[in-house]
């Protein structure tokens, strides 16, 4: 993480909004094309501020419009991340 002062809770908040969002539409996508999805470049040094939260928001139930839920995806998200 960065060492440069500056307000954290402002910086993790907004990491968690790039996390729902993303997790939106890479759920979205997915559901479309089969396949993998991979984080990489300088937004992975910043993983263990968003990465769980997107997994979690990818893998909830869906309710739009005030329908039942319903799973958001056939296929099921992990966090695989290099060890």
């Amino acid at each position: 993480m960065g060492r440069a002062k500056g307000d954290q809770a402002a910086a993790i908040h907004a990491f968690e909004g790039l996390a729902r969002d993303a997790a939106d539409s890479l759920a979205n996508a997915v559901t479309l094309f089969d396949g993998l999805v991979v984080i990489g470049g300088g937004l992975s040094g910043a993983y263990p501020i968003f990465l769980p939260k997107l997994v979690e928001e990818m893998t909830i139930p869906s309710t739009p419009c005030r329908a039942l839920p319903f799973e958001r995806m056939e296929v099921v998200a992990y966090n695989l991340r290099m060890q």
